[in-house]
């Protein structure tokens, strides 16, 4: 399947190399694409395998690159099956994930700074010190499940949490007339520069139907003080338009 139809896709679609490593840039800038497998189910004739992508701007698995809710993300190929069906989801993601990554660090001539607080290598050791800071509107109850996460949004002073209910409003109440503005606030305010990129990229996509989450994401492209929250807001834009 990867040697006679992903390869051959991913080829049409810009990119070079072999099925160990496949690049997509231009002018020494390149990100790329690595097949991670399972074997564990051989016996079974079942190879599961994913997709370890680098992006100029940062890396890990092509899920991260996805709006959430979505987990990490596997195929199956199984022995004797048709691989079109697979293969074919499998350029389509890559295309509409890592393509447009590669592409929004690609609009920036300069490659992140190493000491990038939003950097895969350093924003794991973030560790807020305090809440992030209050919007009253936003934390009165309305009496709907939601009203939990939009406390959390706000008032928690782990940024995992304030990432997770940033999902939860986004994903469970996107019609609550809190969620756009109490989200865009945390793009803007979050005093962890990782949770503005997560924010920029995993979840602002989801509501970017609302045109102050496109005005939002410019403004952050533009003049957001760290490399990888400007990255990902051009990336956000780049899927949410695509």
């Amino acid at each position: 399947m990867m040697r006679e139809q992903v390869g051959p896709a991913l080829r049409e679609i810009g990119f070079k190399g072999t099925l160990r490593s496949f690049k997509y840039g231009r002018d020494g800038r390149f990100g790329e694409v690595r097949w991670q497998k399972d074997g564990r189910a051989a016996y079974a004739q079942i190879m599961p395998f994913t997709a370890n992508v680098g992006y100029i701007a940062g890396g890990g698995r092509i899920y991260e690159l996805m709006p959430v809710p979505t987990g990490d993300t596997w195929w199956e190929v199984r022995g004797g099956q048709p691989t079109a069906e697979v293969a074919a989801s499998v350029v389509d993601v890559i295309g509409r994930y890592l393509v447009q990554a590669i592409e929004a660090a690609l609009d920036d001539p300069a490659d992140p700074p190493a000491d990038d607080p939003a950097s895969d290598q350093f924003y794991s050791r973030i560790s807020d010190a305090g809440a992030a800071g209050p919007a009253a509107w936003f934390l009165q109850p309305a009496g709907t499940a939601a009203d939990e996460a939009f406390t959390d949004l706000f008032t928690s002073a782990e940024p995992a949490d304030r990432f997770d209910a940033a999902e939860i409003a986004a994903v469970d109440a996107p019609d609550d007339p809190r969620t756009v503005p109490a989200v865009i606030d945390r793009l803007e305010h979050d005093p962890s520069p990782h949770i503005r990129k997560l924010v920029a990229s995993r979840v602002l996509p989801l509501l970017a139907q609302d045109p102050r989450v496109l005005a939002a994401l410019q403004a952050a492209a533009d003049n957001d003080d760290t490399y990888g929250v400007r990255w990902a807001a051009r990336y956000a834009l780049r899927i949410s338009l695509q």
